[in-house]
This record gives C-alpha cells, structure tokens and sequence, in this order.
C-alpha cells in the first residue's frame, strides 16, 4: 500500500486546506524518497483540483513558509518545468494513503481531517482509536462544529473512519482492516 507522508509541520502550519492539498499533489508524482521534485505546474493544478493561478499562490505560500523551495528551468523554445525541494522536516509525519488520498468524493478537508485523526492516534495499541473532541478538530482544522460533523460523515460514509455520535471516540476502521490483513 503506498502512502503520502504528510509531515506535522505541514498540519501545523496556519495555511489553507488548499495550501496543504497542493504539497499533496507534489507528493503524488514524487519517485520514492527523493527530495527533489521535477513536474509541470499543470500537473500539480490537476492532482489538486484547482487552476494554475490558484495552485502557484499556494506554491509561493510553501516557499515563503520553508515547506518547499522552488527552482524554474527554461529549456529552448517554450518548454519549461519546476524543480521543487522539500525542505521541511519530514522526520515526523502522518501517513495518508492513497485511496484516501485521491479518493474523489472526499473533499481536501476531509483528507487534511484524516491526518489530523491520525496523527492524534496510538496506532501501537492496536484500537486506531483517536479521542479528539469536534472542538479540538474545529481548531485543527479551522472551520466550525458544524463542518466538523460533516467532514466525519463523509469519511465515514467513504468507509475510513467509524464513530459514535457525540463521542471522542474516532476509530480508523481503514487503517484496522489494512494492518489486519
């Protein structure tokens, strides 16, 4: 099962979901654990879901947050590319798996949530079980309550996660039946 690493750092950043989607969708074509990225900004937009205006802003905001560094190369003619690096400290960091990560009916919230989920869970134990509170999400997030019962219904609905209504209790039923397997 492959997975992206999506570093504390990152989650811990004041940036926008969207910000934190496209560190994703550079993480999608990176070969391995190599820190060097070659890529298009067309296929960063796509992997994304947003337009290039939209995926080079949250770009410069990477760059200006020490998360990544970018280089541009101008070959002959109008071909170019993008060399990024990630410079921040991937040494602690929340796996995102794929099917999670490029599952299209999640929405970037509910990604960045799933992270956030796990980060707060003792995978050791063995119960996948997190025990945030939809206040402590709402503040990890950065949305309300509200927002917060919705982005759990859809990763529930999605088959990832499972919960009780009002109750900490968050179990990554995903994460279980991978590890079971």
């Amino acid at each position: 099962m492959q997975h992206i690493k999506v570093p504390y750092a990152l989650l811990d950043l004041d940036v926008s979901i969207q910000c934190k989607m496209v560190y994703m969708a550079l993480m999608k074509v990176r070969s391995g654990r190599r820190k060097q990225i070659k890529v298009k900004m067309d296929t960063i937009a796509k992997n994304a879901g947003l337009q290039n205006r939209q995926t080079s802003t949250h770009i410069a905001t990477l760059c200006r947050h020490n998360v990544i560094s970018k280089k541009q190369i101008n070959y002959e003619g109008h071909y170019g590319c993008n060399i990024y690096r990630i410079v921040c400290d991937e040494s602690k960091f929340a796996q995102l798996p794929y099917p999670i990560a490029w599952h299209e009916q999640l929405t970037a919230y509910d990604k960045i949530a799933y992270c956030v989920i796990k980060r707060y869970t003792d995978l050791n134990k063995g119960n996948y079980t997190s025990y945030l509170s939809k206040k402590q999400l709402s503040v990890m997030l950065k949305c309300s309550p509200n927002q917060v019962d919705k982005i759990k219904a859809r990763l529930r609905k999605a088959g990832f996660i499972n919960y009780t209504h009002n109750s900490k209790e968050i179990v990554l039923i995903f994460e279980r039946d991978l590890n079971a397997e």
